[in-house]
Order: C-alpha cells, then structure tokens, then sequence
C-alpha cells in the first residue's frame, strides 16, 4: 500500500502563523506535533510585533497587585524559548522560526512584513534563529532587508487576535521592559487613586475591579457598563454580582461612557486616564431599559475594559465581516481560500476568550495538517475535515485573591465547584502559571532562575 504521507525528502512546505496570542502560540505549537506525525517537513514560521508573548489573563493581578508579587514580567514569555526548547523529536521534520515584525498586509501567497518600531527608535526585522536561506529549499520564498519583507507561505494561519486597551492588551510594539514600566507608572497612581473607575462590566472589567478593590480596599471602586456580564448564564452573574457588593464595589448599569470622547477631553493617547478628580459624563447604554441611576463619575484613575477591535488593517485583500472579523468556513479555513485558516478573536463568530483561542488551534492545526498530508499524497479533499463546534458555556472569574465566581458545564454554579476552581486557577497568583503548558517559562521565572544560580 503506497504512503499517505510525504516522505522527508519531499520539498518542505511553509505555514505562517500570524500572531503570537494564546490562538498563535498553541497553533504554532500543535502544527508542529500533527505535522511532525503526519510525516512531513515544514518550516514553521511565527510573526509578532514583539518578541514576547503577553498573558492577559493575569492583568488584573499584575497591575493591583500592591505586594508586587506578580510583576509584569510574569505575564510576559519570550517566543524564542519556542524554537530553542522545541522537542527534540521534532526536528527531523520541523524548522521553526519567529520573525518579530508587523504584518503590513496579506494576500493569498505573501505576508508583507515592516519593521515593528519604526521611526526614532527602530528596531530591524528580527528573525529567530536566522531567516531563511537557499539551502532551506525556498530560494524565492522570502526577499527583503531589514526595513521590509514579503514572505511566501503555502499555507498560513491568521490569529492576529484583537485590540483592547492597556493592559488588556500591551502597548503595541511594547518591549518588554516598556511594558513592565508601564506597569509599574499605572501601579504607582493605582496606590494613590481615592477614586477608581472601571468603565466595561464584563469579566475583564469585574476581574479589575475586583483585584483593585481587594488591594486597595479603601479606594472607591465604581464598575460602569449596559449590563453586569452581558451574555453570560444567569446564575452566574448572579454570583458576581453579590461578590462586588460584598467587596464594596459601587456597580452602575444601563450606562457607558464615551473613550474617545474621554481621551480627547484629557489629551491622553490612551488608557487608563490617571487625573485627579477626573469628572466621567455617563449616558444611557444603547438599548437600555432605564438611565443610569448616576450622570458623572468621579475618579482619580479611569481603567477601560471594552471596546475588543479585530486586528484586520492587514487583512483588505480577505473577506471580512463588517466589522472586520474574518469570514470563516465550519472548519476554520477561510471563505474561498482553503490553505488559509483562522483561530482566536480575528475568526468571526466565537467568543472573544483565551480558551476559545485554545480550541480553534486545536482544530486548526489538525485540520490544517490533514489538509497538507493530502495534498502531498495526491488525494485532495478526499478526507473529510473536523468542523468547529461551539463548546459549552465556561465563566471563571476571580474576583480579588479571595473571592472567585465559575459557571461549568453539567453543575452550572452549584456546589461552590466553579467557584472553587477560578480560586484555584487564579486566586494565588492571578493565573500566570495557566501559559506554561504552551509558552514555556515567562521572563521572571528566567531571572529567578539565573539569580539562584548566582
């Protein structure tokens, strides 16, 4: 019976990965395992803007933290530990490399590609171990310097995930020590703020306001949005909802307030807004029922915890939404381009999670990888591909280090299981232990590490 794979002399292929959120980083890494076991060569190329991967599930605690116990840097893991710790077991059929740059735009064949920092402070394009040479078997597959590139690709993976305010989301372009000062200014006025503001009641806004509240627990802590928990199961805001009056936290519904409006009445580039006594107009959400019970907030540091915008400026030559999310087939693959797929926040229709990102790359790389094997065995589309399948509603939120809320399926929120689990995941140390699994070890744990040796 003939092999249905490629044999390791074939001609290797390249994936690109665009993105290195939780969907980049773990379809980067289950590519690497299903392509390994299908037998075929590959060179695994992952492009970001920055050299480090950012965990936002630990932002809260990283930023009210007032023991300074989980800095920045554990929120931050160098994409470089990806190739250099890649199983070794791997390597016969599997090149990766990370190129730090940013995606200018995409076409059915090529990435362009420019300098993540350009201007004053530049920094080059920065390929990890090295970019790629004749001998690596794509003599015209990539052509560029350091102020730009094009990349081909014969099949690429889209996961250029969303944008949200800092520090939802790092600044972009941010290196790492930025972004740890970063941090560490927010910090230092979140100290001194009488007065908090959290505009966003969804899990990222409970979640801030929560952990500020508990760290600092004679500020005033107001958490603003249309509705607690918008979407999420009833019993589960419920759980919520009592956590934060507990706490303390001043919860006003059926209102929102305007960002934009906001940065251009303070001169900021961007939040938070750290202004004393900063009076916060407050109007009726869309759709409300009722007003808001209040006209204006007043805060001394204003954290935004909405406004999710896909990263799609690069994406005008694919089909999107109006909205900018990509159109997606069942399988992931995108609308009339079947060697092109999508996973986290950037695919249109699915929840705008970490773990959702987690199961699209799951299915994209499988996909993906059955797709390839395929196509080297000359049996295109005769095996049939996984289709995505929205899991059953999961919430977990921590609600401070003490206090945690979790909806799971079968049990809902009974027996305090739900609870119990976002306590254990995220109470001791807001979470940043949850990437190891697929980013490695985070850049405090490599300090530590080298100082104990010391």
């Amino acid at each position: 019976m003939p092999s249905t794979t490629a044999s390791p002399s074939a001609r290797p292929i390249r994936v690109v990965v665009l993105g290195a959120g939780p969907g980049g980083v773990q379809t980067y890494n289950n590519l690497a395992a299903r392509l390994t076991a299908a037998k075929l060569r590959a060179e695994l190329v992952l492009v970001n803007d920055r050299d480090y991967f950012y965990s936002p599930i630990s932002a809260p605690r990283a930023l009210a933290d007032a023991t300074d116990a989980t800095p920045a840097e554990a929120l931050m893991f160098p994409l470089r530990a990806l190739v250099d710790d890649a199983p070794a077991a791997q390597a016969a059929y599997i090149t990766r490399r990370v190129l730090v740059a940013r995606v200018q735009a995409v076409t059915s064949t090529r990435v362009s590609v420019v300098p993540a920092r350009p201007g004053a402070v530049f920094l080059p394009l920065l390929w990890h171990p090295a970019a790629p040479s004749a001998e690596s078997g794509f003599v015209d597959a990539w052509t560029g310097t350091d102020l730009g590139a094009d990349l081909s690709f014969d099949y690429l993976v889209v996961a250029l995930g969303s944008k949200y305010p800092f520090p939802g989301r790092p600044l972009p372009a941010a290196t790492a020590d930025e972004t740890a000062a970063a941090y560490a200014a927010v910090r230092g006025k979140l100290a001194a703020a009488k007065d908090v503001l959290v505009i966003g009641a969804g899990i990222v806004g409970v979640e801030f306001a929560g952990e500020v509240k508990t760290e600092f627990p004679k500020a005033n802590v107001t958490l603003v949005g249309p509705s607690l928990l918008a979407g999420s199961p009833a019993a589960f805001t419920t759980q919520v909802r009592k956590i934060l009056a507990n706490k303390g936290v001043t919860l006003i519904e059926h209102a929102s307030a305007d960002a934009d409006a906001l940065l251009a009445a303070t001169g900021d580039a961007q939040f938070p807004l750290t202004r004393p006594q900063l009076s916060v107009p407050l109007v009726a959400a869309k759709g409300a029922s009722a007003p808001p019970s209040v006209s204006s907030v007043t805060a001394d540091l204003v954290l935004l915890a909405t406004g999710v915008k896909p990263n799609s400026e690069p994406l005008a030559a694919l089909p999107t939404t109006d909205r900018g999310y990509l159109k997606v087939t069942p399988t992931l693959q995108v609308e009339g381009h079947a060697h092109i797929f999508a996973a986290g926040d950037i695919a249109e229709g699915s929840a705008k999670l970490a773990y959702i990102a987690g199961e699209h790359a799951k299915l994209v790389a499988k996909n993906l990888a059955r797709v390839a094997a395929a196509k080297a065995a000359g049996k295109n589309g005769k095996k049939p591909l996984r289709e995505w399948k929205t899991p059953p509603p999961v919430a977990i939120a921590a609600v401070g280090r003490d206090a945690g809320a979790g909806f799971l399926p079968g049990v809902g929120t009974a027996f305090g299981i739900g609870a119990s689990l976002a306590k254990k995941l995220k109470g001791k140390d807001g979470g940043v232990a949850l990437p190891a699994a697929y980013a490695g070890t985070s850049l405090h744990q490599r300090v530590q590490a080298v100082a104990s040796k010391a």
